[in-house]
């Protein structure tokens, strides 16, 4: 197999080189040289795939460092989940990479963007393939420095810097979280390495276990934008659209979903941190799917979509599906990577624009992207043979096998994908013509887009399955007693998101924007400002007019101008070689009296 250290390499030399030389290097040459450094970094992942036999296997890097008997090395993992998660990540990630070409050419900061995206491959990498709890936060704030760069890249606007700053500062919140949980587990296991910490684990008081559990999930909630830290994912749209794809599909979003996967372990033995990671992926399931029901930005609709999805994963973590959420994060990756990147395809058509109501008609000018993009959204849908249906099915049939509540609750989150991403199909691609001049993209953006579109459709067939303890017998039969449920569940989605499709392509716009709780995201932003951030700005106001501006600034212009009245009259002192000589008699004469005293 080949080292993690290689594989890190590439993107790292491909980010440095950029930022170093950007100046020097032409337009289209930096996207190629940031898209062929992932690509390969993509190709030595699948040869370790390819040879890797099951049974973990651990890099050493170097000493990072040492503290008592605590030692901490950059070393590195290879298992089956770090390299599906790598496989995603690189793969996936390429293709955006690719597509960026195209989608940002004429871009003032051309290599500026595809260095900051190689840096995020890097810290993307770093996170899912160390083996040790700290190197894992490493990449983890790596990952959150390179998203605030990417979600305000367009920094002239406002707007965008604001929902930088919002995302960065949500995810602190996470982060101090998962903070605590490691130092509690280096304080019970003497140590952050994964496998140290699980076989040292078992001695852990089922409580303090709980705790570090629960710190541990709010971290994965901050990164998986899971309620209630949910509310950066939305505004991460400013950035631009590949961008989107990226955090939504292949990296930031996914690092929470994978720390529950490699902390299983532990979560094996916390029964009550699975309840609140159901619970809590239930609530954001529900609410993404409903909100996107009546938004009007292209961008944002996919936004509350990626939420929802998060949000089922959460629930097959909680319910103890450990490889069936893995299973659907990895076809998710595909699907919606392919939606967000034909997304942009219509933006870049459209000059910017993304109000779907103010589009219409687009199959016939953009044929290639409306194709594209109804697989995906046939396969985010659930609908068969695609993977989304593939891995979905297995989340549902869990759900069963656990309540018929929760069973029922995952069909009402299927049949609400189904009618939003039909609705989004039939405003942008069907109603009547409201553009003028689209064209479909170059060459550069489309092959991507087709690599995409053959994996939603056959990603659930893949190799990196055995990987994940699953055959593509367990997908056909391993349903048993539940096979005609998950057939009338099949039936029920295709007929409602047909119901949708036609609806909506009569729709008037007015009667769409009707529901204004829907659109206006349940006001938790609004509520968030009221309760939290005007209170605590307040404050910060008040202390610096009463305690800054009045105490703290008073005293110091005031020390200051002591010290300035001192240094005035020693300065008097100072005036000139006939004052030091009047001085220095003086002080000859007053020594001479002295010691005439002493006779």
């Amino acid at each position: 197999m080949v080292s993690p250290l290689v594989i890190l390499a590439l993107p790292l030399i491909g980010g440095l080189v950029l930022t170093l030389f950007r100046s020097f290097i032409p337009e289209p040459w930096g996207g190629w040289i940031a898209s062929v450094a992932v690509k390969i970094a993509a190709l030595l992942v699948g040869i370790s795939l390819f040879y890797f036999n099951g049974q973990p296997v651990t890099t050493f890097g170097f000493s990072w460092f040492h503290f008592d008997s605590f030692s901490v090395s950059f070393s590195f993992l290879y298992d089956s989940l770090s390299l599906t998660m790598a496989a995603i990540v690189t793969g996936v990630g390429a293709l955006i990479h690719v597509y960026s070409i195209g989608y940002m050419k004429g871009d003032k900061d051309f290599n500026r963007f595809f260095a900051i995206l190689n840096f995020f491959i890097f810290f993307m990498l770093i996170l899912v393939l160390s083996d040790s709890y700290l190197l894992t936060f490493a990449g983890w704030e790596g990952v959150g420095v390179c998203s605030y760069l990417l979600i305000g890249f367009w920094y002239d606007s406002f707007a965008n810097t604001q929902a930088a700053k919002k995302a960065f500062l949500i995810n602190r919140i996470g982060d101090v979280s998962f903070l605590i949980g490691i130092f509690l587990l280096i304080f019970f296991c003497h140590s952050a390495q994964f496998s140290q910490v699980f076989a040292n684990s078992v001695g852990i008081d089922g409580i303090w276990l709980t705790i570090i559990t629960l710190c541990l999930l709010g971290g994965a909630m901050g990164k998986s934008a899971q309620f209630p830290l949910h509310t950066w994912l939305p505004d991460a749209m400013a950035g631009p659209t590949p961008v989107s794809a990226l955090i939504h599909a292949a990296t930031m979003v996914t690092a929470g979903v994978y720390l529950m996967c490699r902390s299983w372990p532990l979560l094996v033995h916390a029964p009550i941190t699975r309840e609140v990671m159901l619970v809590l992926g239930a609530i954001t399931s529900l609410w993404g799917a409903l909100v996107a029901l009546k938004q009007t930005d292209i961008k944002k609709v996919l936004a509350f979509s990626t939420l929802s999805q998060l949000g089922l994963l959460f629930v097959a973590l909680g319910l103890g599906a450990y490889t069936s959420a893995l299973f659907h994060l990895t076809t998710h990756a595909f699907f919606k990577a392919l939606l967000f990147l034909t997304a942009g395809n219509v933006i870049h058509a459209l000059h910017g624009e993304q109000n779907i109501l103010k589009m219409g008609g687009l199959r016939k000018t953009l044929p290639v992207t409306y194709v594209l993009f109804g697989i995906g959204v046939l396969a985010i849908s659930g609908l068969p043979p695609l993977a989304g249906f593939m891995s979905k099915d297995l989340i549902l049939y869990n759900s069963l096998m656990v309540s018929p509540w929760l069973f029922g609750f995952t069909i009402l989150i299927s049949i609400l994908t189904a009618v939003y991403m039909f609705r989004l199909l039939a405003l942008v691609f069907w109603k009547e013509a409201k553009t003028d001049g689209a064209h479909e993209a170059s060459w550069v953006m489309q092959t991507p887009l087709m690599v995409l579109a053959a994996l939603s459709v056959l990603g659930g067939f893949i190799p990196v399955i055995p990987f994940l303890k699953l055959t593509v017998s367990d997908l056909i039969h391993g349903h048993g007693s539940g096979q005609f449920v998950m057939s009338m569940t099949v039936g029920t989605v295709a007929i409602l998101a047909t119901i949708a499709f036609w609806a909506y392509r009569w729709v008037s716009a007015e009667t769409d924007k009707s529901i204004v709780v829907l659109q206006e995201q349940f006001y938790i932003d609004t509520i968030y400002a009221k309760s939290i951030t005007n209170p605590l700005a307040l404050v910060a106001n008040t202390l610096e007019q009463r305690l800054d501006n009045q105490v703290i600034e008073t005293a110091f212009t005031k020390t200051a101008g002591s010290f300035f009245q001192i240094g005035f009259m020693i300065r008097k002192l100072q005036a000139g070689l006939g004052s030091a000589l009047l001085v220095m008699a003086l002080g000859l004469i007053a020594m001479l009296i002295f010691m005439w005293s002493l006779l």
